[in-house]
């Protein structure tokens, strides 16, 4: 593929990812405090390389502010940083308090040593979404070694704070465990996985620890127990996806990682990209686009490393000004063109990701969504599906051939949802759409106009988007939903044919290509309406066994007598919406599935497939093919040759 559809290559892509179009993050990452009440062996602070100023609590100015011009437009609030957050007291409430008003769910992460009776009470009563525990260790003596602390007492703490959800019929905060991998510690995975499952813990994380400075030297597990750390690593993993338990790794990518003779060490500094074709992997940061840190002070930073503050909430600059800003803009743009500051060269949590090249159609499962702006995470209903937000946006390399675009959209059947947008190609006018129902229906838009090869840009934009929580308080899902989105891609529509002056066929898909005896097979075809039906149509599927293809029927079903077919069929009722066709007005676009059983009683070979049109109720009354650019005869057009093999006995 050539370099420009490499889509940080790319200037399109580099301009729109660096510019003012870019949404408002999706989370704020909130430093309430840096105070904290442990002395730990990995914290930055007990080295001496505190990351930030003197200990300190946030103003309440400052977040006053962020509750009221920040807080409201995300998704998200993570409260983290170096301290304690539940040092913060009164700060952490009034943010609980009125995140909570505002429907929108907080993570704190914290050691747990304060979490008593009283304080446990306080944040199942305002809704506490999720509470990460830095725990370490399985057993109280690696505790003490780690944190310095009381290991039962945090136990207790835990069982208090799981008695007072229990007692509010609450199923909030979920709780999740952190553990840091180090030659201590690393031997009780095994049984803190045990402990979290006993706790009611959800997961457990486990992170890597590169060799940051000479005072962790010799502390991390994958560097110094390799073979010890990645055995028992495979293990739990194994263990935990049999019992349904989710044990997460950081970097996600070290599974891959440690069976090679990789430089492990650079790879978790940062330093280093996974094996294979470092050509094929580039640094990358999601907190540039989606989740900025706020420090005590004030400062808006991309995270919580060492690059410079982009500006100050508590010295009069507004955040908007500050995330659409310069500072942020000219960091986005050389994060892209790969001029990486020195910070983010040496950041073990800039992760590697694949380098994105721009294709001619996009699933949902496809990475690309993931990092384009304004897409959720993949999820599972009947197909996979994204949900886009307000406006999504997602670049295709296109060929002079091909003149479509084609989305397969489906919209939420909650109240309010939308059922109307627009899509934007390039610089050109948007697009008006309307969704008719809550199938998935498939959308077509007409492409300007090429004479070469060309990236395009593609944005969706619902008309409003709904946030589950807003209609129901239960669901606890803040997000800002436009519709769901299966595949969408570009089509060339070559070989049209015109039945009747009344439709066009403009293409098909068959899945799978290779079929089996009694296996099941969909057909997927694309029309579009030119005039009114008085009837409604069915397609005829005419299925006939070439003349070479082999033997009649195998040894093994000539043994038992067994006879079969040379033909078959598959026919069905054309649809819309559920609209027949009698029903479309001209100009209607039609995506039509058609499931079906491959029959079990004919030959194995090669079959020509044959498609024809007819009235409903009179098979034998084809409608006329009045223009073909495809091999046709008696009104039937050929789509092509099928494989079909018999199923193993």
């Amino acid at each position: 593929m050539s370099e420009k559809f490499v889509l940080e290559s790319s200037k399109e892509y580099q301009n729109y990812m660096s510019g003012n179009r870019i949404p408002f993050p999706q989370a704020i990452q909130i430093e309430l405090t840096s105070y904290c009440n442990l002395k730990c062996l990995m914290c930055p602070k007990t080295l001496n390389k505190s990351r930030s100023e003197p200990d300190r609590k946030m103003d309440i100015e400052i977040l006053d502010y962020l509750i009221t011009s920040v807080i409201p437009y995300v998704e998200r609030v993570d409260l983290v940083g170096d301290g304690e957050p539940l040092l913060a007291g009164d700060l952490l409430f009034h943010l609980l308090e009125n995140a909570d008003f505002l429907g929108i769910p907080v993570t704190l992460c914290t050691n747990g040593q304060l979490l008593d009776e009283p304080m446990s009470r306080k944040l199942v009563d305002l809704n506490l979404q999720d509470m990460n525990i830095s725990i370490d260790a399985a057993t109280g003596e690696t505790y003490r070694k780690i944190r310095g602390a009381d290991f039962d007492q945090l136990i207790r703490n835990i069982q208090t704070l799981n008695t007072v959800k229990e007692s509010g019929n609450k199923s909030i905060p979920h709780l999740h465990f952190s553990m840091v991998a180090m030659r201590n510690n690393i031997e009780e995975l095994p049984a803190l996985i045990d402990l979290a499952r006993k706790l009611g813990v959800e997961s457990v994380t486990l992170q890597a620890l590169g060799e940051e400075s000479e005072d962790l030297k010799g502390q991390s597990a994958f560097l110094y127990h390799r073979d010890l750390t990645e055995e028992i690593l495979y293990r739990c993993l194994v263990e935990a996806e049999s019992e349904g338990f989710r044990l997460n790794l950081w970097p996600d990518q070290l599974t891959r990682i440690l069976p090679t003779d990789i430089d492990l060490n650079q790879f978790l500094s940062g330093n280093a990209p996974p094996p294979g074709n470092p050509d094929e992997y580039r640094k990358d940061c999601s907190f540039l686009w989606k989740a900025p840190y706020i420090t005590t002070n004030g400062d808006v930073r991309p995270c919580c490393a060492g690059l410079p503050a982009a500006g100050n909430i508590g010295k009069g600059n507004a955040f908007r000004e500050i995330w659409f800003g310069r500072t942020f803009s000219e960091l986005r743009l050389n994060i892209l063109k790969n001029n990486l500051p020195e910070a983010c060269l040496n950041c073990p949590g800039m992760g590697w990701k694949p380098v994105l090249k721009a294709k001619n159609t996009a699933h949902a499962t496809d990475e690309i969504l993931g990092r384009m702006p304004g897409w959720y995470s993949p999820e599972l209903e009947e197909r996979h599906f994204r949900w886009c937000t307000d406006r999504s946006v997602l670049f295709f390399h296109r060929s002079p051939s091909e003149k479509f675009l084609l989305m397969q959209l489906r919209k939420t059947a909650l109240p309010g949802a939308p059922s109307s947008g627009q899509i934007g190609i390039n610089s050109f006018d948007p697009i008006p759409f309307k969704l008719e129902s809550t199938d998935w229906e498939t959308l077509e838009f007409p492409l300007p106009e090429t004479r070469s090869e060309e990236l395009i840009k593609v944005v969706l934009e619902p008309s409003h988007t709904i946030r589950p929580i807003d209609i129901d308080p239960a669901s606890r899902d803040s997000r800002k939903l436009g519709f769901k989105i299966s595949r969408t891609w570009l089509e060339e529509w070559p070989q049209k044919v015109v039945f009747g002056s009344k439709l066009v066929l403009l293409g098909y898909e068959i899945i799978p290509e290779s079929w089996v005896l009694e296996g099941e097979v969909l057909f997927r075809s694309f029309w579009r309406s030119l005039d009114q039906t008085v009837m409604n149509l069915k397609v005829g599927l005419h299925f006939s066994r070439e003349s070479d293809s082999g033997p009649a029927t195998s040894p093994l079903r000539r043994k038992f007598g067994i006879s079969r077919k040379d033909f078959f069929q598959a026919d069905h009722l054309l649809s819309v919406n559920g609209k027949f066709s009698s029903m479309w007005v001209p100009g209607t676009f039609i995506a039509h599935e058609h499931l079906f059983h491959v029959p079990d009683d004919i030959h194995a070979g090669h079959y020509r497939l044959e498609l024809g049109l007819y009235p409903e109720g009179s098979p034998r009354e084809r409608v006329p093919i009045t223009r073909s650019d495809r091999v046709y005869d008696k009104d039937m057009t050929l789509l092509g040759t099928i494989l079909i093999t018999e199923r193993e006995l």
